[in-house]
């Protein structure tokens, strides 16, 4: 019973971990866009203070450059996470061979 709970946690180490490499290093759009909505304010730049889709000032909110990557220390808060499972689970199977032996 032990085992099963140590294996499901660090299989949830392992998914939640890629989860965060995955949605934390994604790049924003080929466009600037709103820092608050993420909205495409490519047609819109100097024309206007705020987004046109959230109504967000954009002297507060800030405007997204095309192509920058989000949060860095997502990335490695996600393989961290997800070493820490495997190992986690590694450990796991070499104590339950040892105990079979």
């Amino acid at each position: 019973m032990v085992q099963l709970l140590f294996r499901s946690m660090s299989v949830v180490l392992v998914v939640l971990g890629l989860y965060i490499v995955i949605t934390g290093q994604r790049r924003s759009g080929a466009h600037p866009s709103c820092g608050a909505c993420a909205g495409d304010l490519s047609g819109t730049l100097g024309s206007s203070p705020s987004c046109p889709g959230c109504g967000a000032a954009l002297a507060t909110t800030g405007i997204v450059p095309p192509g920058h990557r989000g949060q860095p220390r997502a990335g490695l808060l996600g393989l961290l996470a997800a070493g820490a499972g495997l190992c986690d689970w590694i450990i796991g199977v070499c104590l339950a061979w040892a105990a079979a032996c």
